[in-house]
């Protein structure tokens, strides 16, 4: 897919016509300033009431001034960035622009994320799963020919379970040897020493990355991502998309932490130091067999029963972890948090071994005492 032309048949045809609605109607700015309009004149000062003037007015409706502040950090353009409601949402506008029928494939590789196995669902497609190799690369080999049923590659980049980094080679063999389009997220690239792959962006039409303000830049109650791809493919996502999907507050939020330019390196280099500290101390703990360091800010921790530690962390100490067992055996998956969050975390691991321990010294007692009563009445018999 190498132009517009291509991409016009590569389109499912509803999304063909409401590209050419879309040509005729008035520019995107122009709709927002009269709806804009609209609203101020139907709202009074009374219903307004706790806010300020400025919150009366509907969101940015193109994000504008954040794509443009997104396009200069990356030395793109704006019309190469689409905005939403973080990578789950974008990847869902993937979806429904480019499949349109239950028989097409999208490929990934696993492990991979609910998010994605709930989006294969809700559209009704089939997802050809590959196992990453051992060593979390791409299977390259056990590809079987890509048909033309396949019409979305998806990569997580690092594996959001594994915490692997994906060889940029494989992938460019891949995006350049594919006729559909390869969407890479990257939500957690920061975290990893290996470089993104944005500056493929220009030299390949049918590439997109997603990226993520939730982990690096430490915001994720804003809920924003990105898009970043060909002008010809960021056309067709700002067509599909809602209209105002990202409010006014969380693109203030996600534009000033752009305007700070070492805030994203301080979060990184503050996990990475607090990661080291919680893998050294998790390495100490009695009921963690292995501690599997990864390329996100998380960790891996290799236990004898995980459903067993997900449930006590959750009941008795409020704490949420994610069993990764079915994916890694006897694994399970902790996010690394604040200083605080690790010593609770560590001391409830700590607490759990001590809980077993007395329990299991309470079940040795009981099981003497019943031994002796029975001896007991034995003699009595």
């Amino acid at each position: 897919m190498k132009n517009k032309e291509e991409l016009h048949f590569f389109l499912p045809r509803r999304v063909r016509k409401l590209l050419q609605y879309e040509a005729k109607q008035l520019p995107m700015m122009d709709l927002q300033k009269v709806g804009c309009l609209d609203m101020v004149s139907m709202v009074s000062k009374e219903a307004s009431v706790g806010t300020t003037d400025a919150h009366q007015l509907l969101p940015d409706l193109r994000a504008q001034k954040l794509r443009n502040q997104i396009a200069t950090q990356y030395n793109l353009t704006a019309d190469q960035v689409c905005v939403g409601n973080d990578t789950a949402a974008l990847l869902d506008t993937i979806f429904r622009s480019f499949l349109d029928d239950a028989e097409q494939k999208v490929l990934a590789f696993g492990p991979v994320n609910a998010t994605l196995h709930q989006l294969i669902r809700l559209h009704g497609v089939e997802l050809e799963l590959k196992s990453l190799e051992p060593d979390g690369q791409l299977p390259l080999f056990d590809i079987e020919t890509l048909s033309d049923l396949h019409r979305i590659i998806y990569i997580e980049n690092p594996n959001q379970i594994k915490g692997t980094v994906i060889s940029s080679f494989d992938v460019v063999d891949l995006v350049t040897q594919f006729d559909g389009i390869v969407v890479v997220d990257e939500s957690a690239i920061d975290y990893a020493e290996e470089e993104s792959l944005i500056t493929l962006v220009e030299a390949c039409p049918n590439l997109i990355i997603l990226r993520s303000f939730s982990n690096a830049w430490g915001l994720a109650a804003l809920q924003v991502g990105y898009a970043l791809g060909s002008p010809m493919l960021i056309e067709v996502l700002e067509a599909i998309q809602l209209p105002f999907r990202v409010n006014t507050f969380a693109q203030e939020g996600a534009t000033k932490a752009l305007y700070v330019g070492d805030k994203k390196e301080r979060i990184v280099a503050k996990v990475k130091i607090e990661k080291q500290k919680l893998l050294t101390a998790l390495s100490t703990i009695d009921v963690v067999k292995r501690v599997i360091d990864t390329h996100l800010n998380t960790l891996l921790i290799e236990v004898a029963s995980p459903q067993e530690l997900v449930q006590y962390l959750y009941e008795e100490e409020g704490i949420a972890v994610l069993d990764t067992s079915a994916e890694i055996p006897s694994t399970v998956r902790i996010t690394v948090g604040t200083e605080l969050d690790n010593l609770r975390i560590v001391k409830a691991l700590e607490q759990m071994h001590y809980n077993q321990s007395k329990t299991h010294h309470l079940w040795k007692m009981t099981s003497q005492f019943f031994r002796r009563a029975s001896s007991l009445l034995g003699f009595f018999k």
